[in-house]
C-alpha cells in the first residue's frame, strides 16, 4: 500500500465510508509506516505517535459490533479537529495537510493537460470541409450557396441578408460546433440570432428556400427569432420540433442528459412531441423526457436558465448530477459519481471563468459535494 492509498482510505475511514473488510486492512498495514513508496518524510518520534494514535483509533472501531457510520463532508478545520481529538495533534493535520496537496498536485495536472488541450469552433461545410472559424481572420470566411460567411469578431459568425442571386438549386446544409468550454454566435440568413453553448451543434441551411425556416440542434441554445408569420422557424432537437414565429427562446438537450428543456422567454412556441403538443408561455419550461417520452411543464427563473450566456453557473435547486454534468462539459473533464444519492438538489451561483480548481473549492465549501481528480477525470462524491 502507497503512501496515497493508505491516506485516501484513512481519511475514507474518518468519514465513516468504509466497509469492515476496508478497516481490517487499514488495521493490518497500520504498523507498516514504511509502505510501499518510502517516502514518509516523518522522525522516529512522529512515526511513533502517528502509529500509536491510528492503532487506538482502528482497535476502537472494531470493538464496536455492528460498526455504524454516518457519512459526513468534513471541511479541513473539521478534520483537523477530529484527528487532534484522538490523540493525532499536529501529526494528524500533517497526515490530512498531505493528502490535500497530492490532491492539488492532481488537479494541476489535470488542469494543464485541459488547457493544453486544443479546443477550437469549426464550421463544417456542406461538402464536407472543416474550417476552423477559432483560427480564421475577420472577414469573410467561405462561401455557402452564394451566401458570403462572414467572421465579425471572435464570437460571431454571419450569414449575408438578402436574395440569393440562384435559388434554382436547394441551399447547402451548414453545422457550427462548438467544444467544451467554448461558445459562439451566429446571425442566419434571415437575421435570426443563435447563440450557441458548449459541446453543442447547431445545422442549418446557408439560406431558407421553402416556406419554413428549419434548423437542427444537439446541446445548448438561445434563439432569437426574426418574426415572419408567413416563414415559421423551426428547431429539431431529439425528437422534438420547437416552432415560432418571432420570439425568444432557449433550448437544452444534450445527448448525455435524458431530460431536453425548453424555455420561453419572449413571444410563444408551440412544442411539437411524439404524442401530443405543447404551446409555452413566457417564463414556461418544458421538460421531455427522451426515454419514456413523458413531459411536463412548469413557471421557472429565466435568468437561471439563460445565466451560461452571462458567463455563469446559475443553479436554484437544480439535481446534482445535472449541475456537476454542466461543470464538467465546461471544463472539458468527464464527471463519475463514485458515490451517494446524485438526485439532490443546490443552489448556487459561481463565475465561469473561474479555473475548475476555484469552482471546486466554493463547491467544497458548502457541504454538498467533495472531489477528486484522476487522470482528468472529476469523481464527485455526495456524502
Amino acid at each position: 500500500m502507497t503512501e496515497s492509498e493508505f491516506l485516501i482510505k484513512y481519511q475514507r475511514f474518518l468519514n465513516g465510508e468504509c466497509t469492515p473488510e476496508e478497516i481490517a486492512e487499514l488495521n493490518a498495514y497500520q504498523d507498516e509506516m514504511e509502505l510501499e513508496d518510502g517516502i514518509w518524510d516523518l522522525d522516529a518520534q512522529e512515526k511513533s505517535s502517528i502509529k500509536a494514535a491510528i492503532a487506538g483509533r482502528l482497535a476502537d472501531s472494531t470493538r464496536m459490533e455492528p460498526v455504524q457510520f454516518k457519512p459526513v463532508w468534513w471541511n479541513k478545520w473539521r478534520v483537523a479537529a477530529v484527528i487532534a481529538g484522538i490523540g493525532f495533534g499536529i501529526y494528524g493535520v500533517k497526515l490530512y495537510q498531505r493528502l490535500q496537496e497530492q490532491q492539488r498536485q492532481q488537479l494541476a495536472t489535470a488542469v494543464s493537460a485541459q488547457e493544453k488541450s486544443e479546443k477550437k469552433i469549426y464550421l463544417t461545410m456542406g461538402n464536407g470541409k472543416k474550417i476552423s472559424i477559432t483560427d480564421a481572420r475577420k472577414g469573410t470566411v467561405a462561401e455557402a450557396s452564394g451566401v458570403a460567411v462572414n467572421k465579425n469578431n471572435s464570437e460571431q459568425l454571419s450569414y449575408q441578408h438578402g436574395a440569393v442571386a440562384n435559388q434554382t438549386a436547394a441551399p447547402e446544409m451548414n453545422t457550427l460546433t462548438t467544444p467544451g468550454g467554448m461558445q459562439f454566435s451566429i446571425t442566419l440568413a434571415d437575421g435570426s440570432k443563435v447563440r450557441l453553448n458548449a459541446s453543442s451543434s447547431l445545422r442549418y441551411p446557408a439560406w431558407f428556400a421553402s416556406n419554413k425556416r428549419e434548423v437542427y440542434l444537439t446541446g445548448e441554445a438561445f434563439f432569437d427569432v426574426v418574426a415572419d408569420p408567413a416563414h415559421p422557424f423551426i428547431v429539431h432537437v431529439n425528437e422534438t420540433a420547437v416552432q415560432a414565429l418571432g420570439t425568444s427562446f432557449n433550448i437544452k438537450a444534450y445527448p448525455e442528459e435524458k431530460i431536453a428543456k425548453t424555455t420561453l422567454l419572449t413571444g410563444a412556441v408551440n412544442v411539437k412531441l411524439p404524442a401530443n403538443e405543447k404551446t409555452l408561455h413566457i417564463g414556461e419550461q418544458l421538460h421531455y423526457n427522451t426515454t419514456n417520452q413523458q413531459s411536463w411543464s412548469g413557471n421557472v427563473n429565466v435568468e437561471a436558465v439563460t445565466a451560461w450566456k452571462e458567463g455563469l453557473f446559475l443553479f436554484e435547486n437544480e439535481r446534482i448530477d445535472e449541475i456537476m454534468l454542466e461543470i464538467g462539459r465546461w471544463y472539458d473533464m468527464k464527471v463519475i459519481f463514485s458515490s451517494g444519492n446524485v438526485s439532490k438538489r443546490f443552489s448556487g451561483k459561481i463565475d465561469r471563468n473561474k479555473k475548475i480548481e476555484d469552482v471546486l473549492k466554493i463547491l467544497d465549501l458548502t457541504g454538498a459535494m467533495n472531489f477528486r481528480i484522476i487522470n482528468n477525470q472529476l469523481m464527485v462524491t455526495i456524502p
